[in-house]
């Protein structure tokens, strides 16, 4: 459990940097990782959430009743020496998950920044997502080798899981166990876009189910990835496309 945050009377909530820091830092914590290891050499613990820290020129709050983040953000990427060249090579820009550097779109309407692997990151994955209205996050999944963590940013954001549907709202913050009970998805249903982060250890190999199709992806590294149909042991092109085809949200 994340420990508990104590308000004094007519304080201001927690910042959603607060926030992410707090549940990344409870994520590395027990995932195992070296306190040392995750500051990585930044000179300060606080800045494995990517660097929201109120000094460095991130304010803001979320008011109450889910409403939406107020914030206000430095224009500039702040250059960070890590204190490792021999380790990672060069300084590096510490990401920032409300000024993304996107990667190419591989879907419309899905946009996906790898916020953790450019902080460095190690054992722990993190990207940060944005949905164009009515737009799939993912077909509906669940991972056996894996366990993920699901933090909303802005929107409102519809979450299938074995449970059903809900709406999701900023600051909420939804886990997802290995095996068939963390099968999930996210749609955005709403009209405008919406923005998260997931959370992800970085196990491997790792087995996938899609659930709608009953096929199985087979991950052996980050971009190294089999997929195969139910009951046979031939690999097979195509499959999240067509787990994405098959569910009920989906566009197509």
């Amino acid at each position: 459990m994340l420990p508990a945050t104590r308000l004094v009377s007519g304080s201001r909530p927690p910042s959603p940097g607060q926030i992410i820091g707090r549940v990344l830092r409870e994520s590395a914590r027990l995932t195992g990782i070296d306190k040392h290891e995750s500051k990585m050499h930044c000179g300060c613990w606080s800045q494995l959430a990517f660097g929201l820290r109120e000094d460095v020129g991130c304010n803001g709050g979320f008011r109450h009743g889910g409403a939406e983040a107020s914030r206000r953000m430095p224009t500039t990427a702040r250059l960070v020496d890590f204190g490792a060249a021999s380790r990672y090579g060069t300084s590096r820009f510490m990401p920032n998950v409300f000024e993304p550097e996107w990667q190419a779109e591989k879907r419309a309407g899905r946009r996906v920044a790898k916020v953790a692997a450019a902080a460095g990151a190690q054992r722990l994955g993190a990207s940060t997502v944005e949905l164009a209205p009515g737009t799939l996050s993912s077909p509906y999944h669940f991972h056996h080798g894996n366990e993920e963590l699901l933090i909303v940013l802005s929107g409102t954001p519809q979450l299938r899981t074995p449970d059903g549907l809900r709406e999701l709202e900023p600051g909420d913050v939804v886990a997802f166990p290995r095996g068939p009970e963390g099968a999930h998805r996210l749609r955005n249903a709403s009209s405008e876009p919406c923005r998260v982060i997931f959370v992800s250890e970085m196990n491997f190999p790792d087995v996938v189910g899609y659930v709608d199709t009953g096929t199985t992806l087979i991950v052996t590294a980050p971009a190294t990835r089999l997929g195969f149909l139910s009951g046979t042991d031939e690999p097979s092109p195509d499959l999240i496309a067509a787990a994405l085809n098959a569910d009920p949200g989906s566009p197509c």
